[in-house]
């Protein structure tokens, strides 16, 4: 006589209208993470007892990803795409508005949680003259769908530094140099004078 655990109890049922038919199909309700695994089928007839294995893979398809600016580095924006409740957990893609891709410049984390889902975050950093539309693509490898999302920057949010700032900037880089130049030199026609006035001179009679 067959017993079932607690953890199957309720959610299993047999296709009793088609055994005749000879499906001995098993069926599962309510599957959960824990249902992975691999699960033998025994089928007896006539004294004869035969059985197959079949291998169970459970699969979440997670939240659609969500992007956000992260904040500014050096020459431009960094962006952050983040998409939880996915098992096993997914690849992470990005791809600028013409499809190539950029996920070689991001920096990406899968977690696991307590409950088994996986959570992944991705960061990169993008400059004005790289794209102006910027995709992220969670993908599932079982279930070979994706979920994406888009973002628009447009180059007016990127930093930059007027031409004027630039010859200040190096204005301001050789006004320097030229005040250290000339500072050192004072310092060293100081000390000369102070060496001169420590060495003995010759008194008139």
């Amino acid at each position: 006589m067959w017993q079932f655990t607690d953890a199957y109890r309720g959610r299993t049922e047999f296709y009793k209208d088609e055994f005749n038919q000879g499906n001995v199909s098993l069926k599962l309700k309510d599957v959960r993470l824990q249902d992975e695994g691999t699960y033998l089928c025994m089928v007896e007839h006539q004294n004869i007892i035969q059985q197959t294995s079949v291998k169970l893979k459970v699969a979440s398809f997670g939240n659609r990803p969500a992007i956000r600016l992260d904040g500014y580095h050096a020459n431009g924006i960094r962006l952050q795409c983040d998409s939880s409740s996915w098992y096993p957990a997914p690849a992470l893609n990005w791809a600028d508005e013409n499809g190539k891709d950029m996920t070689g410049k991001a920096t990406t984390k899968p977690a696991q949680s307590t409950g088994g889902l996986y959570s992944i975050s991705s960061t990169i950093e993008v400059t004005s003259g790289s794209a102006s539309a910027f995709k992220c693509l969670v993908n599932s490898n079982i279930l070979k769908h994706s979920q994406e999302s888009s973002l628009q920057i447009p180059d007016e949010f990127f930093p930059r530094m007027s031409k004027f700032f630039t010859v200040f900037i190096l204005f301001l880089i050789v006004l320097l140099g030229l005040m250290a130049g000339a500072g050192y030199y004072q310092f060293r026609k100081w000390t000369d004078i102070k060496e001169l006035h420590k060495r003995p001179t010759l008194k008139s009679k």
